[in-house]
């Protein structure tokens, strides 16, 4: 009789767990099933990526003369696919390519350090970034892009996360929902960096796509490592246990972000939907330092960082390579990873890392508060353009 009374109650908790998170998972892209496993593309949707935003070469671009909520009065120049200077007339000096703390998302163009930096000095400061992008990407694209040849330093800038972005070809595996991320990625096979294109080109059709995920499955390291780990699947109650900590926490914010809605009240439900996000962040960004203790890992990023340093010699550049840590990097303590790598390498390469800055000050002030990762606000453009400027000025007299 007990024995059956805990088969009762376990399948009513698996039924009502299954619901809830088959519920919630429409609009929280978060929580991940099977159905994930061949998620529905929108042909619609795809078609408007594949024609605006999509890249074979380097997995995708930055839509060129955006404007909207997460680019915000933003405009790149279509001639040259960079942000629009605000002086012309400047002498152009500096490239800068990297993810979206390149870009400065969220800023305008006059608010973007590049910007600032460019507002003290006689010459202009360019920028390539692309949001999303990986270190890999990020150098794909200064090696394709034709800048102007008064350019005499190129600045390489990302995340600490990105030793996650180098090793993934399709985004969906690391940031779960991002089913449109494909893109280009280098393997490390016997101290050699080989190219592995994109799965995809911009005429595939949502028929092709089922076979390129298939073949992703198995090569995809975040498809066991991640995707796998977090996905639920029967017993869904042995998946809300493994990561329980994680689940409760999510799951209670969801719940109280409806009651708030019953009561209209956005403000709190806008709230919530940031502590959400930056739950999932800090999740990736505490992945992503462990992997600053793998050896692969490591010897991947070491080699792109090497890359870029050869490219930007060859193309006669001055390589600057910034590392711009998200506010979870400062909370985290395993950032210590990521800073030991780094610090190493900047005894014989020109790095700069901009967590000992922030770490030194009350860093919350100098990012936004929002779902879309924490960047950099306008006085946190200024302040890593003060420091930045400060190397830079260091740099030249050397």
């Amino acid at each position: 009789m007990i024995i059956f009374q805990i088969i009762i109650s376990f399948l009513v908790i698996e039924i009502l767990l299954q619901i809830f998170i088959r519920s919630y998972k429409r609009n929280f892209k978060w929580f991940i099933n099977d159905d994930d496993e061949f998620p529905k593309f929108d042909e619609a949707k795809l078609k408007n990526f594949l024609s605006k935003s999509f890249d074979y070469k380097l997995g995708w671009k930055q839509k060129l003369n955006t404007s909207g909520f997460l680019h915000r009065n933003q405009k790149t120049d279509t001639s040259h696919n960079h942000r629009k200077l605000i002086n012309k007339k400047k002498k152009k000096l500096i490239a800068t390519f990297g993810d979206s703390y390149v870009f400065s998302n969220h800023m305008c163009n006059a608010n973007t350090w590049e910007e600032q930096i460019s507002k003290k000095n006689n010459f202009n400061v360019l920028n390539y970034g692309v949001g999303n992008y990986g270190l890999d990407q990020a150098i794909l694209k200064y090696e394709s892009s034709k800048i102007p040849k008064s350019i005499k330093i190129v600045i390489m800038g990302f995340v600490p996360e990105t030793i996650t972005r180098i090793q993934s070809r399709w985004k969906h595996y690391t940031e779960f929902g991002n089913i449109n991320g494909f893109k280009p990625k280098f393997d490390l096979i016997n101290g050699k960096l080989v190219l592995r294109p994109n799965p995809i080109n911009s005429k595939i059709t949502i028929q092709q796509m089922k076979k390129v995920i298939f073949k992703l499955r198995k090569s995809e390291r975040f498809y066991k490592d991640k995707f796998l780990k977090y996905k639920f699947q029967f017993p869904y109650i042995f998946y809300f246990i493994r990561n329980f900590k994680f689940n409760v926490k999510i799951s209670m914010y969801l719940i109280m972000t409806d009651l708030f809605k019953v009561f209209k009240n956005h403000k709190m439900c806008e709230k919530l939907d940031n502590i959400k996000f930056y739950l999932i962040i800090e999740r990736n960004v505490k992945e992503a330092h462990i992997l600053y203790k793998e050896s692969y890992s490591k010897k991947l990023l070491t080699n792109l960082i090497e890359k870029f340093e050869k490219t930007a010699y060859k193309k006669k550049h001055l390589p600057l390579i910034i590392i711009f840590p998200q506010p979870q990097d400062i909370n985290l303590r395993s950032s210590q990873f990521y800073e030991k790598f780094f610090n190493k390498f900047s005894k014989d390469k020109n790095i700069l890392d901009l967590s000992f800055y922030f770490n030194k000050v009350n860093y919350n002030k100098y990012f936004l508060n929002d779902k879309y990762g924490g960047h950099l606000n306008k006085k946190g453009n200024i302040y890593v353009a003060k420091i930045i400027d400060r190397h830079l000025k260091k740099y030249f007299k050397r």
